[in-house]
């Protein structure tokens, strides 16, 4: 009796723990199976972003080479030692190694002398118009394992030698080879041949030359992986591989996109191993109650799995540097409203204006903490249900928003503008932020006609026709903005020939006394006169300023100046002072002051005679930087005029810390004329700008009223076409000698 009634104890004691045993072998094994399919994810996700890195730091450096490429190839050309000493002080800015350039003729240079034997096969690539970035090579110099980054220079459209910059391998590592996941992962660089060329620094990666050899000394498997890591290296597809060691592995084989270089990260299984050991050892000692023990493994079992999807989370969908949304977790919850929400949607990106200036002038933690800063101002202002913001890199940021109507979205549009150009960056406020900003106004069911990375395209276009106008602050996307880019594209492309070709004419437009109408001063202008047709100003000194040309710009006016005003004194006239508009780029030049003055002297230039205009836009941004340039010109008797005045944000209190020689209000104060409100403003401005023994010059006068008008207000010179257009130099030369005093 006593056995028959243990039978079924027992009985149940071993079903119990058998069917125990098999669900926790089943949720072992569900386990595993999702710890590899979240490390998978880890693993692409990890590769895609040192991916990413490399393009950025290599896109960077190649960027940096076009621009010194585009201004500096005609020195090379003329004066190939002037070229080495001009690239010897731009290396004392930078880290490279070295700089040099080669030319057709196969001479090289470079600033220490070094012939760079060992890179022939690469200058032919670039003197065909080819890009180049080097495998590590190996310094003759020292023997340090470097790498060489090279971009043609061209002249007139054909290749004429290449720029080279030679940089440190370890440099080039340290961006690239990191470590991820508590430290344990790592990654390393190879070629399509296996070998490695950008090692890690970890143990287990010690001493790995060729991966693919390394897989193929593997026991059992190893002749197998490696043959599926040479197909994925030979097709230029990723690989997702699970083999042991001295321990288990996962690895990623992802292409990078340069040369024939792939990107492999490893994780140690062990991180998932670890986790799962310790679920059993946890489900074994609660085993003597079955419902308690099963019970306590699904809890273990969610905590885990919820702790690693947290990690995973943090990793792949939150953004490191704002920790809000990064720009993959954007694209699919966009994805999901956008298919499951009906109604129209507008796509927005946005980015600063020279933000890389903020670093650079400041540094880079107040950078970070102005893209901070500006992601939490971006989420306050899209705070509304379903509006999503993202920073998707850099100072770029994107957001979807419901659209219930274009007029209330550009009145956001307007309040969003006016929080950004009052956020302060430091407490100096001495750097004005200024957005460029595009939106694609998106049809109902969108994503059946186009992914969403198409109309974010389509966004960034927008953008990037608003980029750098500080009048219009965003556009919406049209068909036309494509054409748009085009013609922007072909300017760019003919503006180095046509400076060459001296297709860009000086106009003067003349300044006259307000009190009697004498002729006292002009200012330069620049048209462009592109195969028969006149160029409109705004369109190629806006593209000029966007892609740097304006500094060659604004040399050539200023020296064609100063040749008119040498020829005006040959011919026995005398000359009225000219102002020149400088840009913001030449401004922010740490040599501009000297290059200037040197100009002046070889051109044997008068400086009473030779004015410069900033605006005030260029003031507001950065007045520290500018308050010093100022200074120092003023201090050599260089006339220093503000452009544009009264049109910002701080115009008056801005005069505290600049002292200039004269400010231009513009045509808009002049609306309203004959009201009190308006007649008492330009009254004060005039009358303070007076006292503080400032000339005050009037732009856009057009009537004779205006100009009684602004004669009894006490201002000191007028311009506008009430006297005169802008003008060849011609006209104005006959009008110069009409104005000379007869005996």
């Amino acid at each position: 009796m006593k056995q028959k009634t243990l039978f079924p104890s027992v009985l149940l004691i071993i079903v119990s723990v058998l069917l125990f045993c098999g669900m926790f072998l089943h949720f072992v094994q569900v386990l595993r199976d999702n710890l590899r399919y979240d490390t998978g994810i880890t693993l692409r996700e990890t590769a895609r972003q040192g991916v990413n890195t490399l393009h950025a730091v290599t896109e960077g450096h190649l960027r940096t080479l076009r621009f010194i490429a585009a201004r500096l190839t005609d020195m090379a050309l003329s004066d190939p030692d002037a070229m080495v000493k001009q690239l010897q002080a731009i290396l004392k800015l930078r880290k490279d190694k070295r700089l040099g350039f080669v030319l057709t003729d196969g001479r090289i240079f470079t600033t220490d002398g070094d012939t760079m034997p060992a890179a022939s096969g690469l200058w032919r690539a670039s003197l065909e118009g080819q890009e180049q970035i080097s495998d590590p090579l190996r310094d003759c110099r020292d023997g340090q394992s470097v790498n060489l980054y090279i971009v043609p220079m061209f002249k007139e459209g054909n290749p004429v030698g290449a720029l080279f910059s030679v940089i440190p391998h370890d440099d080039f590592s340290r961006h690239l080879v990191t470590t991820f996941w508590q430290d344990e992962g790592f990654s390393f660089l190879i070629k399509k041949d296996g070998s490695v060329i950008a090692p890690s620094r970890r143990v287990e990666a010690a001493g790995i030359v060729n991966y693919i050899s390394t897989l193929a000394a593997l026991p059992q498997t190893g002749h197998a992986l490696a043959a599926r890591v040479q197909r994925a290296l030979d097709s230029g597809s990723t690989e997702f591989l699970q083999y042991s060691t001295s321990g288990n592995r996962y690895v990623y084989l992802m292409p990078v996109g340069i040369n024939d270089w792939s990107l492999v990260s490893v994780l140690p299984a062990h991180m998932a191993e670890d986790r799962l050991r310790s679920v059993m050892l946890g489900t074994g000692m609660l085993g003597a109650v079955q419902i308690l023990c099963i019970l306590a493994f699904i809890w273990h079992i969610n905590r885990v799995q919820y702790n690693a999807s947290t990690r995973l989370w943090q990793q792949v969908y939150v953004d490191t540097l704002t920790e809000g949304c990064s720009y993959t977790r954007f694209l699919m919850k966009a994805s999901e409203q956008l298919n499951e929400l009906p109604g129209r949607w507008a796509l927005m990106s946005l980015d600063i204006d020279n933000f890389k200036l903020v670093n650079s002038i400041l540094d880079q933690e107040t950078g970070n903490a102005t893209l901070l800063k500006l992601y939490r101002l971006l989420r306050a202002w899209a705070g509304k249900p379903h509006e999503l913001v993202a920073r998707h890199t850099g100072d770029v940021f994107v957001a979807l928003l419901p659209l219930t109507g274009q007029k209330q979205l550009e009145q956001r549009l307007d309040e969003l503008c006016s929080q950004i150009l009052h956020t302060r960056v430091d407490e100096n406020d001495s750097y004005r932020l200024v957005p460029s900003i595009g939106i694609c106004l998106l049809p109902e069911h969108a994503l059946r006609d186009a992914p969403l990375e198409t109309w974010l395209d389509q966004s960034t276009l927008a953008r990037r026709t608003v980029k750098g106008n500080h009048e219009q602050l965003y556009a919406f996307f049209d068909e036309s903005m494509e054409s748009i880019i085009r013609y922007r594209k072909n300017i760019e492309n003919d503006m180095v020939s046509a400076l060459a070709r001296e297709e860009f004419e000086i106009y003067y437009q003349s300044k006259h006394a307000a009190s009697d109408g004498r002729l006292v001063g002009a200012e330069a202008l620049v048209r462009w006169q592109r195969n028969g047709v006149q160029v409109p100003p705004c369109d190629f000194i806006a593209e000029f300023e966007r892609n740097g040309f304006i500094v060659n710009m604004d040399r050539y006016v200023f020296l064609r100046v100063c040749r008119q005003i040498r020829e005006w004194r040959k011919a026995g006239l005398e000359p009225v002072p000219v102002s020149v508009n400088i840009s913001r780029l030449n401004l922010y030049d740490p040599g501009f002051v000297e290059r200037y003055l040197r100009m002046l002297d070889v051109a044997e230039g008068d400086r009473k005679l030779l004015q410069l205009e900033i605006t005030e836009s260029v003031l507001l941004e950065n007045a520290s930087l500018i308050t010093d340039t100022v200074s120092r010109l003023r201090a050599q008797g260089v006339t220093i005029l503000i452009d544009d005045f009264g049109t910002g944000y701080s115009a008056m209190s801005m005069l505290k810390e600049v002292k200039v020689d004269g400010v231009k209000l513009d045509k808009s104060f002049l609306v309203g004329m004959g009201s009190p409100r308006t007649d008492t403003l330009l009254r004060s401005i005039i009358g303070m700008c007076r006292s503080l023994d400032m000339e005050v010059t009037v732009e856009g006068v057009e009537t004779a009223h205006e100009v009684a008008f602004l004669r009894s207000l006490g201002c000191d010179t007028i311009q506008g076409y009430y006297f005169s257009r802008p003008s060849p130099a011609a006209v104005f030369t006959a009008m110069l000698q009409e104005a000379q005093p007869h005996d």
